[in-house]
């Protein structure tokens, strides 16, 4: 991991380095860096994948308070590229968003703001120059915004999880675009069907659907618009994403499945997002 981690580290230092004695960095060269150093990133993340997935066969196979120690050792270091590898899957080119939840390192995960958090919708521009916002009305104030999709007609559905009651009935999935700066949303995937909880949230090829999930709930919402559309039980669902003509759900028990019933199962525990590549 780590040689593979400081090989990419040098690779960006050289490439750097190259363009700036021939003139400006390019586009080209920029992006050719960032690509072999996510390559990096995700090689490092499988073989610590793959090292903990036959620590935990060991386990299972010959179960010991050593095979215990040893897993949990995997499970940590398999951690660290795969907190790394989140990078990129984040930065959207136009729009981003602020979740709102405020933490501190002194405090680990503990929330400290919830009675006075605010969400939005920023859209940048490339250079950095914010083109406009959305935040959250006040009763939504207690939806942080995790996960966004993007249609190629430039709407934004963006897909939330609730900080507060869970016997609140507010909408957790929703829709803006920033010319019209028009809000919707699909009041189906709402606190309490969904338990406070969207996973993932994928827009189809066409623009015309869009598909969340909630692995708390276990359930895949596709919907036509913001109208619901079709719903299925799928065991902790979480990862979603569009193929050309359907979309894909990966579960935490180790299902692969397409919107239209295609089902495979493997012997792994997928994790909670999934990128078409």
């Amino acid at each position: 991991m780590k040689a593979l981690t400081l090989a990419a580290s040098t690779l960006a230092l050289s490439v750097g380095t190259a363009a700036m004695a021939d003139g400006p960095a390019t586009n080209a060269a920029v992006l050719d860096t960032y690509a072999d150093i996510a390559v990096a990133n995700y090689s490092d993340s499988l073989i610590t994948a793959q090292r903990l997935s036959a620590a935990i066969d060991t386990l299972i196979a010959d179960p010991s308070a050593e095979a215990l120690e040893a897993a949990k050792a995997a499970w940590l270091a398999a951690r660290v590229p795969y907190q790394q590898t989140e990078v990129f899957r984040f930065g959207n080119a136009i729009v981003d968003d602020w979740e709102g939840i405020e933490t501190h390192p002194e405090t680990g995960r503990t929330k400290l703001n919830i009675p006075t958090m605010q969400s939005n919708l920023s859209y940048l521009s490339f250079d950095g120059k914010r083109l406009g916002q959305m935040q959250l009305d006040r009763a939504h104030q207690k939806n942080s915004i995790r996960h966004l999709a993007v249609s190629a007609q430039g709407d934004v559905a963006f897909a939330m999880q609730w900080q507060g009651d869970l016997t609140a009935d507010l909408p957790l999935l929703g829709t803006h675009h920033l010319k019209t700066g028009k809000v919707e949303f699909a009041e189906q995937a709402s606190i309490r069907n969904m338990n406070g909880y969207l996973g993932s949230v994928a827009v189809s090829k066409n623009g015309n659907h869009i598909a969340t999930t909630s692995p708390r709930a276990g359930i895949l919402q596709n919907f036509k618009g913001t109208e619901l559309f079709e719903q299925t039980v799928i065991t902790d669902a979480c990862g979603v994403a569009s193929s050309k003509t359907d979309f894909i759900v990966t579960s935490g028990t180790g299902v692969v499945q397409s919107r239209s019933g295609l089902s495979v199962l493997h012997d792994v525990a997928w994790d909670n997002h999934l990128i078409a590549i």
